[in-house]
């Protein structure tokens, strides 16, 4: 069961899938269910997309135009019978005041490739200024969707998915109406060997297991090919996989003042709104000079903390709502540096945990620009905590893409095939019988292939850069640059 967070009085639409195709609105059983009370079902409709999809729209005068927690179950009696669920927070502060909401229909951001709608590409929406609004992924009718707006403005759209060229288009929005693109977004396979294809891949790597067949073979050929990719991009650091994605920073709020009970949880605001971000790795300074983390962002004017408030009741008291910790690109597999920005003058290195979390209890005050950060697991951590919203650029190495469908084309240089072959057949030996060999006869193979893959990677082999006293920083660069 999907779990969504919503706007109230805006139009959405999401999505299901059902054997039958082409069922029309009346062969669908709609029931919106609120505290277990059954709610009006009215302003809900059923539409057929193609193949198996099938979308649900909610009009802005359904239950969405009030708040509260809402499930909507669609069930069809007929054989084959099913039912598909989805619970719906509507609340005011879902993301922030809505101007417009758009999702992507047939000859208007349906993504599409060859003339057939093209599942799993990431779609990402920027804000007219470049922060990240939204990510969006097709589904197998190429649709995508509802993103939701806040204000207005032109924001471009890009579109990609691993095997495929990146396409870009924009939506504008105006007057509460968001304007899509006003076509289809075709993105076209990337030019490579067609030895790299997914299914070619997985042919190899069965002809290297002996031509096993049966369910166990399939799904150990597949993950062979992926682990395979895995460990190719882990041996070393591949500018193949080199890329630049952003982090928002969110400025800190203290707006209003805060009522904290001995022995509670809860946090209340009064005379202001609890950022959407707050339950997410959020923390709050409160009057006894700690900070606090919170666990849950209950509505716009309560949080919960994850440890009780051990002071003494009160109300009336001033805080620091701020967030130090924020999800890295979901691909990245290591940081290599961050990219300098006005916002962003903090050393080149990162600081242990250790050494932040020290300078977090001795110095208390934020700042416009931070000094220290840190990564720990997925998160990039950071100290002092920003005082101003600002997006900044980290560059690090992605983990490739996994192979899902026969078209998928391999994240990895097509020219250096023999190196992906090498460490399939390494990944075939280490589950069972390979024709390359034993596991240590492809371990060696594979590391052979790997030392001449060193030097053909298509990158200069040196590159010294320093600067002179004199001339603009470009010039400065260009003159003391050397690539080898």
């Amino acid at each position: 069961m999907a779990e969504t967070r919503i706007p109230p009085a805006v139009a959405y639409t999401t999505y299901f899938q059902h054997s039958t195709p082409s069922l029309a609105d009346g062969a669908f059983t709609k029931e919106v269910f609120t505290n277990g009370a059954a709610a009006s079902n009215s302003n809900i409709t059923v539409t057929y997309i193609s193949g198996w999809t099938y979308a649900v729209t909610l009009a802005s005068a359904s239950f969405v135009a009030t708040a509260g927690v809402y499930e909507l179950a669609v069930s069809v009696t007929a054989t084959p019978s099913s039912r598909w669920a989805e619970t719906f927070e509507v609340t005011p502060d879902a993301i922030g005041a809505s101007v417009a909401s758009f999702t992507a229909t047939p000859s208007n951001g349906r993504v599409m490739s060859g003339g057939s709608p093209l599942s799993g590409a990431v779609v990402t929406i920027t804000r007219p200024g470049g922060a990240l609004l939204a990510q969006a992924s097709s589904n197998t009718s190429g649709v995508w969707g509802p993103v939701i707006f806040d204000a207005n403005g032109t924001y471009p759209v890009q579109v990609q998915k691993s095997g495929y060229t990146i396409a870009t288009a924009s939506i504008v929005v105006s007057g509460g109406t968001a304007t899509g693109p006003g076509a289809d977004i075709s993105l076209t396979g990337a030019t490579s060997s067609s030895g790299t294809t997914a299914s070619s891949l997985w042919a190899y790597a069965r002809r290297m297991y002996k031509d096993h067949v049966g369910i166990k073979a399939d799904t150990e050929i597949r993950e062979a090919v992926d682990e395979a990719l895995a460990m190719i991009a882990t041996a070393r650091d591949w500018p193949w996989y080199e890329t630049v994605g952003q982090i928002t920073l969110n400025a800190h709020y203290q707006t209003g003042t805060v009522t904290v009970t001995n022995g509670s949880s809860a946090v209340t605001l009064t005379g202001g709104t609890w950022p959407s971000w707050a339950g997410t790795f959020g923390e709050i300074l409160l009057s006894d000079g700690l900070w606090y983390e919170v666990l849950t962002r209950d509505s716009g004017t309560q949080v919960t903390l994850t440890t009780p408030w051990a002071g003494t009741t009160g109300s009336g008291g001033a805080y620091t709502l701020a967030q130090m910790q924020y999800a890295l690109p979901s691909d990245c597999r290591k940081i290599d540096s961050v990219v300098r920005s006005r916002f962003w003058v903090w050393g080149p290195e990162p600081v242990s945990r250790a050494t932040l979390e020290v300078a977090k209890r001795t110095w208390i005050s934020g700042a416009s620009v931070a000094q220290l950060w840190s990564i720990e697991r997925d998160r990039l951590v950071v100290w002092p905590y920003p005082e101003q919203a600002a997006t900044i650029n980290v560059l690090y190495s992605r983990a490739p893409a996994a192979l899902t469908t026969g078209t998928d084309v391999a994240d990895w240089d097509s020219v250096q095939i023999e190196l992906l072959r090498r460490a399939i057949d390494y990944q075939i030996a280490a589950r069972g019988d390979c024709a390359a060999g034993d596991r240590q006869t492809c371990l060696a193979a594979y590391k052979e292939a790997l030392s001449r893959a060193f030097d053909q990677d298509r990158t200069s082999q040196t590159h010294r850069v320093g600067l002179t006293s004199g001339g603009s920083p470009m010039e400065q660069l260009r003159y003391n640059s050397r690539i080898s």
